[in-house]
């Protein structure tokens, strides 16, 4: 600054560039889910209700088996 002072020997204004806005990002669009996606989840559960009824009736059938073990019949 100084050096430019004394070379122009004279006031000189020294203007800031001026700053560019801020570069605005994009909104990440979401992913929509697919009709199939859905149909899997739904097979899936109902699947999964499948096996938890399996597991119960299969305890069930242990339990009444020993129950009849213990009893002699």
């Amino acid at each position: 600054m100084e050096m430019l002072y004394a070379l122009a020997q004279e006031n000189i204004t020294i203007n800031k560039s001026p700053t560019l806005p801020p570069i605005p990002t994009p909104t990440p669009i979401p992913t929509p889910i697919s009709t199939t996606l859905d149909a899997d989840i739904r097979e899936l559960k109902r699947d999964m209700l499948a096996l938890k009824n399996d597991h119960a009736r299969i305890e069930n059938d242990l339990e009444w088996r020993s129950e009849v073990r213990s009893r002699g019949l």
